[in-house]
């Protein structure tokens, strides 16, 4: 018979219960496995590193070398995939920690209402119903005049919402208010300001280039309420709205952004929206856990020429043949695969070069010597 050693890391420390390593070795010993904590003398089939807390409060500075396969877990990583459910509800090895071996841990709540920046359990856990309920209160209060017609009819700013929670009588309002002070009042409120972009212009840009980490999720939960407006008013006035998502590997990396695109790819087409997305890291993007609805609904793609590790993901994930592969293999500018429906083709397209050309073009050297004409 084959023995299965499984190697447990808790990366916080072992002062503590690990709730999720205590389940997995229940599971593995149950399949009849060996389970202990992870040690670099001996080697193991599957290395389980579990972490809390982000780099903040304690870094991963444990490397395993001797695992066929390391699989790391908990919102100390980022949210991630939740434990298998018969893993979930295996009863605790409590073997793991004999100190603690006359005590039982389980939740009598959710959530945290202390919201520690190394920790994104407030994140994970969602505002709590009484949050809700005020915040609920003042935005009905901030957009009333507005749905009246009566005042200015300016559009309320993230500030008149800061304001309006600060009157309110619940510490819960001012512990939301003090988490939007840092967009009204701190260091990140440039969208605390009347817009001064012509929105209902045929085409918008909008560049996310250059924002910060925090600045930029904001700033793509702005976007992503901008498209779905968009697309309704032109929905009702018959029209569609075209709409293009650069570097989409990028975008898919927030959760709730990556979880607005399956329903736009779902949904808002529905209404007349034809989204299209484009990326040149092809890993990134089939690593989303998102990913896979977004394809299911896409009936148009386009692959150039692709790196080898590449290819292999792409010639699994849609089913590409080997001589299919041939074509965005070493392939030159403009020539690729085109994909409609059930239908590949391989294409050769050679774009003229001219003025239109120029004003798409990216390549260094088309755009040096454009400067060299002028």
């Amino acid at each position: 018979m084959t023995h299965i050693r499984i190697g447990l890391i808790d990366v916080d420390s072992h002062n503590f219960p690990n709730l999720c390593l205590m389940k997995l070795s229940a599971y593995h010993k149950a399949q009849g496995h060996q389970v202990c904590f992870w040690s670099p003398l001996f080697y193991f089939d599957v290395v389980y590193k579990s972490r809390v807390f982000t780099d903040t409060y304690s870094k991963d500075n444990i490397t395993v070398k001797n695992a066929g396969q390391v699989i790391k877990g908990g919102t100390g990583y980022g949210y991630g995939p939740d434990l298998p459910d018969e893993i979930e509800h295996s009863y605790p090895d409590y073997s793991l920690y004999p100190q603690y071996s006359e005590t039982a841990y389980g939740f009598l709540s959710r959530g945290c209402p202390r919201g520690c920046g190394f920790c994104i359990v407030g994140g994970k856990e969602g505002l709590q119903p009484i949050e809700k309920t005020v915040i609920d209160r003042c935005v009905r209060l901030v957009y009333r005049e507005l749905a009246l017609g009566i005042g200015s009819g300016d559009m309320p700013l993230l500030q008149d919402l800061y304001e309006e929670l600060l009157k309110q009588p619940e510490p819960e309002a001012r512990r939301v208010a003090t988490a939007l002070e840092l967009y009204c009042t701190g260091s990140l409120n440039l969208f605390n300001h009347p817009t001064n972009v012509q929105t209902d212009a045929r085409v918008v840009c909008i560049v996310l280039k250059g924002m910060g980490e925090n600045l930029r999720k904001i700033a793509m939960h702005i976007t992503n309420e901008f498209v779905t407006s968009a697309v309704n008013t032109n929905h009702a006035e018959g029209l569609a709205t075209w709409c293009y998502f650069d570097e989409f590997h990028i975008l898919l990396r927030d959760p709730l952004t990556a979880s607005y695109f399956v329903a736009v790819w779902k949904m808002l087409r529905k209404k007349g929206c034809v989204p299209s997305a484009l990326t040149q890291n092809v890993k990134d993007l089939l690593a989303s856990r998102e990913i896979e609805a977004i394809l299911d609904n896409t009936d148009f793609m386009i692959l150039l020429s692709q790196a080898q590790s590449d290819r292999a993901i792409l010639a699994k994930q849609l089913g590409i043949s080997e001589h299919q592969l041939s074509y965005i293999t070493h392939s030159n500018s403009g020539e690729g695969l085109l994909f409609y429906g059930s239908v590949t083709i391989p294409f050769v397209d050679r774009f003229p070069k001219g003025e239109i050309y120029n004003l798409l073009t990216t390549r260094p050297e088309d755009m040096a010597h454009e400067r060299k004409d002028e």
